[in-house]
Protein backbone atom coordinates (compact mmCIF):
# COMPACT_ATOMS: atom_id res chain seq x y z
CA UNK A 1 0.00 0.00 0.00
CA UNK A 2 1.52 3.59 -1.16
CA UNK A 3 0.16 5.35 2.25
CA UNK A 4 1.36 8.51 0.12
CA UNK A 5 -0.73 7.76 -2.80
CA UNK A 6 -3.72 5.62 -1.42
CA UNK A 7 -4.71 2.40 -1.25
CA UNK A 8 -4.29 1.07 -4.94
CA UNK A 9 -5.55 -2.79 -5.63
CA UNK A 10 -2.89 -4.29 -7.67
CA UNK A 11 -4.27 -7.79 -7.80
CA UNK A 12 -7.69 -8.80 -6.71
CA UNK A 13 -9.53 -12.29 -8.02
CA UNK A 14 -12.33 -13.90 -6.68
CA UNK A 15 -12.36 -17.56 -5.93
CA UNK A 16 -16.36 -19.47 -5.52
CA UNK A 17 -16.95 -22.49 -3.63
CA UNK A 18 -12.68 -23.22 -3.20
CA UNK A 19 -11.76 -24.87 0.28
CA UNK A 20 -10.93 -22.93 3.16
CA UNK A 21 -6.82 -22.35 2.44
CA UNK A 22 -6.18 -25.02 5.96
CA UNK A 23 -3.87 -27.01 3.43
CA UNK A 24 -1.16 -25.57 0.94
CA UNK A 25 -2.73 -27.56 -1.54
CA UNK A 26 -5.83 -25.11 -0.78
CA UNK A 27 -4.27 -21.76 -0.80
CA UNK A 28 -4.62 -19.07 -3.81
CA UNK A 29 -1.57 -19.66 -6.04
CA UNK A 30 -0.76 -15.42 -6.97
CA UNK A 31 1.85 -15.31 -9.55
CA UNK A 32 5.92 -14.32 -8.50
CA UNK A 33 5.14 -11.79 -11.69
CA UNK A 34 2.50 -9.74 -9.52
CA UNK A 35 4.91 -8.67 -6.99
CA UNK A 36 8.17 -6.37 -6.93
CA UNK A 37 10.73 -7.01 -5.08
CA UNK A 38 11.23 -5.12 -1.88
CA UNK A 39 8.01 -3.86 -1.68
CA UNK A 40 6.07 -4.00 1.22
CA UNK A 41 2.10 -5.27 0.21
CA UNK A 42 -1.08 -6.02 2.50
CA UNK A 43 -2.33 -9.17 2.03
CA UNK A 44 -6.10 -9.39 2.37
CA UNK A 45 -8.23 -12.73 2.72
CA UNK A 46 -12.04 -11.85 2.97
CA UNK A 47 -14.16 -15.06 4.09
CA UNK A 48 -16.53 -15.30 6.87
CA UNK A 49 -13.70 -13.22 9.21
CA UNK A 50 -11.31 -10.97 7.60
CA UNK A 51 -7.82 -11.37 7.64
CA UNK A 52 -4.80 -9.56 6.60
CA UNK A 53 -1.21 -9.32 6.81
CA UNK A 54 1.95 -8.07 5.31
CA UNK A 55 4.30 -9.01 3.34
CA UNK A 56 7.60 -8.64 1.21
CA UNK A 57 8.94 -10.54 -1.75
CA UNK A 58 13.08 -10.39 -1.24
CA UNK A 59 16.01 -11.95 -3.27
CA UNK A 60 18.20 -13.86 -0.76
CA UNK A 61 20.96 -15.93 -1.73
CA UNK A 62 19.34 -16.47 -5.28
CA UNK A 63 16.12 -17.47 -3.71
CA UNK A 64 12.99 -15.93 -3.27
CA UNK A 65 11.73 -15.63 0.01
CA UNK A 66 8.40 -13.76 1.78
CA UNK A 67 9.01 -11.52 4.81
CA UNK A 68 6.79 -9.37 7.17
CA UNK A 69 8.33 -5.64 6.26
CA UNK A 70 8.35 -3.38 9.70
CA UNK A 71 5.30 -1.49 10.71
CA UNK A 72 4.44 1.79 9.07
CA UNK A 73 7.83 0.51 5.87
CA UNK A 74 6.68 0.47 2.30
CA UNK A 75 9.86 -1.47 1.54
CA UNK A 76 11.98 -4.32 2.54
CA UNK A 77 15.88 -4.69 3.21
Amino acid sequence: MDYQNGFKSSYEKEYLNAPLPIEEKDCVKIPLKEFEKNVAYDITLDIYKTFDTRICVVEHNNKLEIREPEPGETTCK
